[in-house]
This record gives C-alpha cells, sequence and structure tokens, in this order.
C-alpha cells in the first residue's frame, strides 16, 4: 500500500500542472525508500551476514596485529639491548682470543723447548757415545804402539840364548806354583 501511494505521488508530481517542488522531493525520497526496500529483501541477510562476518575479520586481525606489535616491540628491545652490549661482547670476544693466542704461544714455546731439551740431550749423547769410542780407540793405538816398543826393546836386549832362559824360568815358575 504505501509503495503504490509512492508511485502514485510520483506520477503525480511529473503530472501536475503546478510544479509543487515538495511532492517531488517526497516522490523521489519515496522511490529511494522502494529501491531500498527491494535491496533489503533481495540481499538484505546476506549484506548483513557479510557486514557482520566482516567486523569479526576486522577484530581479529586488529587483535593479532595488536599481538604482533608487542612481539615486534619486545623484539626491538631485545635488539636495543643486544646493540648496547655489542661492545662488551666484542670486547670480551676480543679478550677471548687473544687469551687463546696467548695460551697457543705458550703451548708452542714450550714444545719447541721441550723439543730443543731432546735435541741437547741426543747431542751430548751422541758426543760422549763418539768421546767413548775416540777414548777407546786411542788407548787400543797407545796400548799396540807401547807392546810394540816394548818387543823391540825386549828383542834388542835378549839375545836368543837369554831369551830361551827366560822362557824356561817362566815355565817352571808357573808348573811348580
Amino acid at each position: 500500500m504505501a509503495v503504490a501511494t509512492l508511485v502514485l505521488l510520483g506520477i503525480v508530481s511529473h503530472y501536475s500542472d503546478p510544479y509543487n517542488a515538495w511532492i517531488n522531493l517526497l516522490a523521489r525520497v519515496g522511490n529511494v525508500c522502494v529501491f531500498l526496500y527491494i535491496l533489503w529483501r533481495a540481499g538484505g541477510k546476506a549484506i548483513v551476514s557479510s557486514l557482520s562476518s566482516r567486523r569479526t575479520n576486522i577484530a581479529e586481525e586488529l587483535d593479532s596485529l595488536a599481538r604482533r606489535k608487542l612481539e615486534a616491540e619486545e623484539q626491538l628491545k631485545d635488539l636495543q639491548s643486544r646493540i648496547a652490549n655489542l661492545n662488551a661482547e666484542r670486547e670480551a670476544i676480543l679478550e677471548e682470543s687473544r687469551a687463546q693466542g696467548e695460551a697457543l704461544k705458550a703451548s708452542l714455546i714450550a714444545e719447541a723447548q721441550a723439543e730443543a731439551e731432546k735435541i741437547r740431550e741426543q747431542a751430548a749423547r751422541a758426543a760422549d757415545t763418539e768421546t767413548k769410542g775416540a777414548v777407546d780407540a786411542l788407548r787400543n793405538q797407545i796400548a799396540d804402539e807401547i807392546i810394540e816398543a816394548v818387543e823391540a826393546s825386549l828383542k834388542e836386549r835378549l839375545n836368543a840364548n837369554k831369551h830361551a832362559k827366560l822362557i824356561d824360568n817362566a815355565l817352571k815358575k808357573v808348573v811348580l806354583n
């Protein structure tokens, strides 16, 4: 009934002889209301559900963004504290590297000194061995020369008779004792 009245009002406003602006406005508002009513009947529930689901989605997205903002702020604070401590960490790492370098240097020096000591001991043993060998060889050579000199001296002093007597006396002493 309201729709029919509005349609009739629209027709009358266009065909009336004296133009009335209020009737024209009322007809236009009525036409808009009829159009909105038709839209509501055709897709009102879909529009309402779409808008309510959109509202829910927006609320969830805002909550998600708020959580992400808090997480980002926490990460920012963490990064700022790490940046503030970066210089101290760098110094600690450098000091640790220096200490490791010094320890490595000391161990290398200790190993080198131990190796040098071993080499010195080996050289001393080799020198002792060579010295003893040289002394033994020299003693043997001197003993051989002394024997040869004594033998030559005895041969000069003893003739064949004296020599035979000396041997006989030595044999008798050995046999009798």
